[in-house]
């Protein structure tokens, strides 16, 4: 089941912004498409803040004097961020998110950074969480935080925290995200880099999930039409229209 976490609005409006391409692939595979953390355009997607090394430090001599009973040396603390790190690096490179705008309205800024041209898919969060309960991946849906990564402390007991933080610089976007972890073997986490590519398809129910396709601010006539023909051929039927911009 998926796990959510929202502080705001019980079922709040949520859109997707995507481009032509985008648009006709997820129709044809009948899925939304899922990119891997780490061909994200930001560098410091999944990644922890820059007190992250001291934190764990901190974290590695508590738990050894609480729970093992047994200080441990430096040396000893240090092997252990090393090896913290390299699970995280890998972890990394095996989660893929499909990112939605919270709002109640269209953005501009939206339109122009993923489609423009292109249209915007409009649904709630409560539909989100219904389509991806119905599916057997394991999924968590989440709404991203925004934290100043030179001074903001993230726990790094939970693995899904740097993937659901990022810069404070981000913050219009109003993320809300979809995370899957790409199960390899008994252990995840140990994904060599030449098995991943560059994210992966994951089949939902469309017809459920969009309310409404609103065409990007601008289009010419055609553009409007081809969307139309594009939604009666794979069955959607759904309301389409020019955006309010």
């Amino acid at each position: 089941m998926p796990i959510l976490s929202h502080k705001e609005e019980v079922n709040p409006i949520i859109w997707r912004y995507i481009n032509l391409t985008k648009f006709i692939s997820m129709l044809h595979k009948q899925a939304l498409f899922f990119t891997y953390i780490d061909k994200l355009d930001d560098i410091y997607e999944g990644t922890y803040t820059h007190t992250f090394e001291d934190d764990l430090r901190k974290e590695f001599h508590h738990l050894n004097q609480t729970i093992f009973k047994t200080p441990a040396t430096n040396e000893q603390i240090e092997e252990n961020i090393r090896v913290f790190k390299v699970s995280a690096a890998k972890l990394r490179r095996i989660t893929c998110v499909n990112c939605w705008h919270e709002r109640k309205e269209e953005n501009a800024l939206m339109w122009k950074a993923y489609a423009f041209p292109g249209i915007a898919i409009k649904s709630s969060y409560e539909k989100l969480h219904s389509v991806f309960n119905k599916i057997p991946q394991d999924i968590t849906i989440a709404e991203v935080n925004y934290a100043d990564y030179e001074n903001a402390h993230l726990h790094p007991g939970n693995t899904n925290i740097p993937f659901i933080f990022k810069k404070t610089q981000y913050s219009d976007e109003k993320e809300i995200r979809i995370l899957h972890e790409k199960n390899i073997g008994d252990y995840p986490h140990n994904a060599p880099q030449d098995e991943i590519d560059i994210g992966q398809y994951i089949k939902v129910d469309l017809q459920e999930l969009i309310d409404e396709i609103i065409v990007s601010p601008n289009s010419p006539d055609w553009f409007f039409d081809l969307i139309k023909s594009l939604n009666e051929k794979y069955g959607l039927n759904k309301p389409i229209k020019k955006s309010s911009l």
